[in-house]
């Protein structure tokens, strides 16, 4: 390659917790697979930003250039400027952790090329609304977007509106979509055949329960005339990869995408019809009437839990995702968990990614789909 660019990837934070911790290793396990990746692409210097002590030891001893400790609380948009200033970075590509699970050294190389072509403020992403990495050629408007950077997930959608970057998205693919940010991202995944070695074993050796329910989701995707319920921010790329693959019939209840990057989150406006039905009729009659409805239910739950008010904590929102009953402290959520672990059919919860790319990475390693999506565009 004639080019070179800095390359940023950022673990965040661990926690203590059990369902934090949990997250924690799986997405330090996706790090050192797209670590590993990047070392084989020319021109590419990276660097490894870990909060935590243990990932950082552990990328040390694997030999790859580690920031400096943070220093006070983490925020997305200071991090930033704070390494963009340090390591004199005027063009970026920046990765989060486990922002790229699937996507191949190959794939990694031509996202490069196309970048290097673009003006200088312009750049691509993987997706516009969410975005889980980015690589820009001026990082000069970064300084003065700080406080609009709480999270990775506005970077694209900030410097396009707010700094007048043209930011051209990646197209749908699952390689692109998919990101680990639940357990059960993590879990399906993880069973892809494109998936690094560290975050496959992973999955396999911690699944559990949740496991369990993928597979009884598999299962249940392969049977002609079932029904599947998609709940949540999901996709029309979605929608078209389950309607023309799967001899099932899909009911998609699609809300609030978007409610991340926009601020509706920040600011408590986003508003659920489903999280409505689900208040007025109790989750027990709710889940309930879903069951006699379809036979498997992918669940975006983020969307329910904003429209309440109330945020549960991280380890509030893995535990309910991994059904883990005992670790729920949020009264209503651990009530809504133990409902949807009783249905008789499976409901696999999560964020966007259980509606959007983790759904479409467990249709390529499921042998329900063609199979034409699992090497990115060039």
């Amino acid at each position: 390659m004639a080019f070179s660019y800095p390359l940023l990837i950022m673990l965040s934070p661990g926690g203590e917790q059990p369902a934090p911790r949990w997250m924690a290793d799986a997405r330090t396990a996706a790090a050192m697979d797209l670590w590993s990746r990047l070392s084989n692409v020319d021109s590419i210097d990276v660097v490894v930003d870990a909060a935590d002590p243990v990932d950082r030891e552990a990328f040390q001893e694997l030999g790859a250039q580690v920031a400096g400790p943070l220093n006070g609380r983490f925020h997305f948009g200071s991090r930033i400027d704070q390494l963009c200033s340090e390591y004199g970075w005027k063009r970026l590509a920046y990765f989060g952790g486990a922002s790229a699970p699937l996507l191949t050294e190959d794939a990694l190389s031509a996202i490069f090329e196309q970048a290097f072509e673009l003006d200088s403020r312009a750049g691509l992403v993987n997706n516009l609304h969410s975005s889980d990495w980015l690589v820009i050629n001026d990082t000069s408007p970064l300084s003065g977007l700080i406080e609009r950077l709480p999270k990775d997930n506005m970077l694209g959608w900030v410097l396009a509106q707010e700094a007048g970057f043209h930011i051209r998205a990646m197209p749908p693919e699952t390689a692109f979509r998919a990101d680990l940010d639940t357990p059960a991202d993590v879990l399906m995944i993880g069973k892809h055949p494109y998936a690094g070695d560290r975050l496959s074993e992973f999955a396999r050796r911690s699944g559990g329960r949740l496991m369990s329910r993928i597979e009884t989701l598999e299962s249940a995707l392969l049977v002609p005339g079932n029904g599947l319920a998609v709940i949540g921010r999901g996709s029309s790329q979605l929608w078209s990869r389950l309607e023309s693959e799967l001899p099932i019939w899909v009911r998609s209840y699609v809300e609030e995408r978007g409610m991340v990057s926009s601020g509706r989150l920040a600011d408590g406006s986003v508003k659920s019809l489903v999280a409505a039905a689900v208040e007025a009729w109790g989750a027990e009659k709710f889940v309930g009437l879903l069951s006699e409805l379809v036979q498997a239910v992918v669940w975006d739950t983020r969307v329910w839990m904003a429209h309440r008010g109330g945020w549960p904590s991280e380890s509030d929102r893995w535990s309910a995702d991994l059904g883990w009953l005992d670790q729920i402290e949020d009264g209503a959520l651990s009530e809504f968990t133990r409902v949807i672990l009783s249905a008789p059919i499976p409901i696999v919860t999560g964020g966007q990614g259980v509606v959007g790319g983790s759904m479409m990475a467990l249709l390529d390693g499921s042998g329900s789909g063609n199979g034409e999506d699992y090497q990115p565009s060039r």
